[in-house]
């Protein structure tokens, strides 16, 4: 399941990324990046129960052999280390983790060789874990800081520092409707001039309101079928009036069993389908006026664990993809295959108990 939400993550940060403008994309050289070390609580919890302070990755080609990169847990799951190694056995990069009482991220940091700092971020939250201000640091000296306001849960403004400056280089302000959805977001310069703006105001039937420069619109639609299916669907209209959109459903249980990405012609990018009877879930990238590039299907066990995954280019398989698990759920060894069945590499996990 894990391996399954990292991909279809992938997919869903390449829809909004290529498809809009971030919110954030007027930040240049920005730290909003995501480790593999980040986990959700849920994950976390797995760690933890299962006691594991240390896991290992080692990587086995035809010609070599070596560990890729080792992780360090607290006693709560949290990522407390982890590092990169070359095929020498030598670290390439360190990433260290200090966490709050209540497992909030209070920094960050990246050595290299595991020696000398090469970038940290710190975080600062409210009582209520509300993330008031992130710096970020590069060799010692401080390169951006963003400082926020909260009203509740909600955030009302933020303003983007650059180079330990006292003067903010860009600034956020949301507004919310009565129900406390988000209404607006709007990004200014130095100068108070609104760079770009989101909005949240289409009609419920996900129809464009209004369109004008420098504007992204997004509409949202739920709906629940009779068997308890939710339908989520999102439309986001740009600044010239095309609209993205990406439909998900889940069933009554809360998993996806369908994902459909559309780009601006209303044809297929990507299509996830889960079959409940063999409880697989076949994955279509298109191309070229909705015709059919990639395919993966993936093959689960009684854990919702993936056991296999075949990918296809074109209608002909060309990698093989096997999965073993040890008695926790936790992924033991992962085999690849090419398209002749040729064994072409594989990589062992190893887990440490405290």
């Amino acid at each position: 399941m894990k391996r399954q939400i990292i991909f279809l993550a992938a997919v869903f940060i390449s829809f909004f990324s290529t498809a809009q403008k971030n919110e954030y994309a007027y930040i240049k050289n920005s730290w909003w990046y995501t480790d593999m070390s980040y986990y959700s609580q849920k994950e976390r919890d797995k760690i933890a129960d299962a006691k594991i302070s240390e896991y290992k990755m080692t990587r086995k080609t035809k010609k070599t052999e070596y560990v890729l990169s080792k992780m360090d847990y607290d006693k709560k799951g949290n990522c407390t280390s982890l590092i990169y190694y070359k095929k020498n056995g030598k670290p390439i990069n360190q990433y260290l983790y200090e966490y709050s009482s209540d497992n909030k991220i209070i920094n960050e940091k990246v050595l290299k060789m595991q020696k000398k700092e090469i970038k940290k971020s710190t975080f600062t939250y409210d009582v209520i874990g509300n993330c008031l201000e992130k710096t970020f640091s590069k060799k010692g000296k401080i390169k951006g800081k963003t400082v926020s306001k909260f009203d509740s849960t909600r955030v009302l403004e933020s303003y983007y520092y650059k180079n330990g400056s006292n003067d903010y280089k860009r600034k956020w302000l949301y507004s919310y409707y009565p129900d406390k959805s988000k209404k607006s977001s709007v990004i200014y310069n130095a100068k108070g001039k609104v760079l770009y703006t989101w909005n949240y105001e289409c009609k419920p039937e996900g129809e464009l309101k209004s369109k004008h420069k420098d504007t992204t619109e997004v509409c949202k639609l739920e709906e629940t079928d009779v068997n308890g299916n939710k339908t989520i669907t999102v439309r986001k209209f740009n600044e010239k009036g095309k609209a993205y959109k990406e439909v998900r459903t889940f069933n009554k249980e809360d998993k996806l069993i369908l994902y459909c990405r559309y780009a601006d012609t209303g044809l297929p990018t990507n299509k996830c389908t889960y079959n409940a009877v063999t409880g697989n879930m076949e994955e279509l990238i298109y191309y070229h006026k909705g015709k059919e590039t990639f395919k993966s299907v993936n093959t689960y066990d009684g854990k919702n664990n993936i056991t296999n995954t075949k990918y296809f280019h074109k209608g002909k398989q060309n990698t093989n993809v096997d999965y073993q698990y040890n008695p926790q759920s936790f992924v033991t060894i992962t085999t690849y295959y090419n398209k002749k069945n040729e064994l072409t590499e594989t990589f062992k996990y190893e887990y440490t108990n405290l």
